[in-house]
């Protein structure tokens, strides 16, 4: 249920819902991984929905350093959303982190010609 909210970006919905669990019972909702190691963090990362990610981070005790089963952390899931990229960078993200140890998300960005995120990364 908590994934087609983020999908949908319907923040208050998911907010509500999360809400209806103890704090612990909602940070653990936030940072399950599902059957690709994905947690509600990669959704939020991979649907470029800022204001997912900041509430799931700031409110819910959201890993922003998951890895997922196939090695990718939420920066990595996030690298054509410069506000997302933005955003995981202030919370002291890994910038250098590899992907299964070959493609860093600078490598990525580089890759598909997104200079305005190569620039976030070369700051952090």
């Amino acid at each position: 249920m908590a994934v087609k909210l983020v999908q949908k970006g319907d923040l208050n919905s998911l907010q509500a819902y999360l809400n209806s669990f103890s704090c612990e019972e909602s940070r653990k909702i936030v940072n399950a991984p599902d059957q690709h190691g994905d947690t509600l963090i990669h959704f939020s990362a991979r649907f470029h929905k800022k204001n997912m990610l900041h509430l799931l981070i700031q409110n819910y005790g959201g890993n922003a350093m998951a890895v997922n089963d196939h090695g990718r952390q939420p920066l990595h899931e996030a690298i054509e959303s410069l506000e997302c990229v933005s955003y995981l960078c202030e919370q002291n993200v890994d910038v250098n982190c590899m992907k299964r140890g070959d493609w860093t998300p600078l490598m990525i960005a580089a890759m598909k010609g997104r200079l305005d995120i190569v620039k976030v990364l070369i700051r952090y």
